[in-house]
């Protein structure tokens, strides 16, 4: 593969559209009965149902924030976001402090499993995302991830400096509160402080290096205070490559969620890959909050897709519009790149589109009124979680996951 074939490989998964058009041809695949799916279309109708349902229950009035780790920030009622601003009169200083709180504390935040608990000063005790979101919060507020230890600020050197047990102390882990993925989340932090180096253009200013400077480079670029979702993510694409393990690349590029699909053909290449950019667009849509407060305006924002998580996910097989032919695999626990995964991940973000205009109709508003990222808040995530309690009185996914805490 010569230099501009790798380029425009490249371009095409920097793009969301790269997302729906791979999902969308193995949804074809699941529909044609070629995998070991099973797909009820009918089931669709009662899905979006059950997810009216709850979003009536959640936000009775229909003001509906977008899905974004501000939300987990927010758990128990305490407006967390608030307090970092207390500690800061300068706007541009809030929007950036705020940056360094998001982008580490989401990519911190993959399954932390259903044993593992955060308890904060007040006493209150909370898991899986919402327990990982105060349990950053805390970490970055410490000033642990600053090498100069100022609170809400992290930097390079800091996030090099950060240890496993330091990690785990802070996240209160250990054999009596078990968290998936102590060593993977700290690697991950160890990461970023090489992607801040490695990317000066996005994160260095007046010397220093914070994931945070990536809001100047977001605000001062676009005049006019209007930016694309799609710039927006391929920002994080981009400035974030090296979080990822090189365990799949395009050209010179780790993309981090990218998988072979072997239905698309057993050789390993550019046109046999899916894209999914789970995290890097959760983040993307956790940004974009930030930077609508400072006043920038965001288009494009349904150019994203909805995430292919397990709550997501979960809400399709819970209520019957996907399931396994052979019931015995909901007894395997499936790896992250395996076929039968990335099918499940690839139906779920055609189910999110298509469920997202039943939605839309019983609510009786346009898309401009309503995009995804609002309904997957109002929406199909809690949903997925109430499904889960409703249909199997857990809080575990319906597929048993073999995942290293990086992707889901």
């Amino acid at each position: 593969m010569n230099s501009q074939e790798i380029s425009e490989h490249v371009e095409y998964f920097l793009d969301p559209k790269c997302i729906r058009e791979r999902s969308q041809k193995i949804y074809e695949r699941i529909k044609s009965g070629e995998t070991r799916w099973i797909l009820d279309e009918s089931q669709l109708s009662k899905c979006a149902d059950f997810t009216l349902g709850v979003i009536k229950t959640k936000y009775p009035d229909f003001k509906i924030p977008f899905h974004s780790r501000r939300g987990h920030l927010r758990a128990g009622g305490t407006d967390r976001i608030a307090k970092l601003f207390e500690s800061l009169a300068d706007k541009e200083q809030r929007l950036i402090s705020e940056f360094d709180l998001i982008i580490t504390s989401v990519f911190l935040d993959a399954g932390a499993g259903d044993k593992w608990k955060y308890t904060e000063t007040s006493g209150k005790s909370y898991g899986r995302s919402e327990g990982l979101a105060v349990a950053s919060y805390d970490l970055v507020a410490s000033g642990a991830l600053s090498s100069e230890n100022i609170p809400f600020q992290v930097n390079a050197e800091g996030l090099a400096a950060l240890r496993p047990e330091t990690f785990a102390k802070a996240f209160q882990a250990g054999c009596e509160n078990p968290l998936i993925g102590v060593s993977e989340r700290c690697v991950l932090m160890n990461n970023l402080a090489d992607c801040l180096r490695a990317h000066p253009e996005y994160f260095e200013h007046e010397g220093k290096f914070r994931p945070g400077h990536l809001a100047l480079y977001l605000t001062s670029k676009h005049i006019g205070k209007k930016i694309s979702a799609i710039e927006i993510l391929r920002s994080t694409l981009l400035g974030f490559d090296l979080m990822w393990p090189p365990r799949l690349m395009v050209g010179p590029m780790r993309f981090g969620d990218i998988w072979h699909y072997k239905g698309f053909g057993a050789e390993e290449n550019a046109d046999n890959l899916i894209a999914f950019h789970k995290l890097s667009q959760w983040l993307s849509y956790s940004l974009m909050e930030a930077l609508m407060d400072f006043g920038m305006q965001i288009t494009e924002i349904d150019a994203l897709t909805g995430l292919p998580e397990y709550r997501n996910g979960g809400l399709f097989v819970d209520l019957g519009v996907l399931s396994f032919r052979d019931k015995s695999d909901y007894k395997k626990a499936w790896k992250v790149d395996s076929d039968t995964l990335i099918e499940w991940r690839a139906a779920t973000v055609c189910l999110l589109d298509k469920i997202a205009v039943l939605l839309r109709e019983r609510l009786g508003v346009s898309q401009a009124e309503m995009p995804l990222v609002k309904l997957l808040e109002g929406g199909t995530w809690h949903a997925g979680r109430e499904a889960a309690k409703v249909f199997r009185n857990t809080s575990e996914p319906p597929i048993i996951l073999d995942s290293d805490a990086t992707v889901f």
